[in-house]
């Protein structure tokens, strides 16, 4: 795929999946009243939870741009550490520049320097 066939940025990635995602539920999934989008019910976040309170200090590390409800809740509500390593600008300079092959290796210096 080429430049001019994707814009190469990650929200244009995730927003594909999201319509493959979308067609790929087949209607089986319940439509939201307000919302035109399908909603599927997922118990991921119940055992996310479960998973994160079955340890005694119990510490995340959020890889997207800090979001203040997500971290008051993990932080206030659940009592876990969180580590913010906003990686969504690194992907996307990436993505733009046609060197996603390279986000691996780029990974390993930031990790370790």
């Amino acid at each position: 795929m080429n430049a001019g066939q994707n814009s190469g940025r990650l929200s244009d990635l995730v927003s594909r999946f999201s319509r493959q995602i979308s067609r790929s539920a087949g209607g089986t999934c319940p439509v939201a009243a307000v919302s035109a989008v399908p909603v599927c019910p997922s118990k991921t976040l119940a055992t996310f939870l479960s998973l994160v309170f079955s340890q005694r200090a119990a510490e995340l590390m959020d890889l997207g741009p800090v979001i203040g409800p997500n971290i008051t809740f993990l932080g206030e509500r659940v009592g876990c550490k969180i580590h913010v390593e906003d990686l969504y600008a690194d992907i996307d300079r990436h993505a733009q520049q046609g060197a996603l092959d390279r986000f691996p290796e780029f990974l390993g210096r930031r990790s370790n320097p």
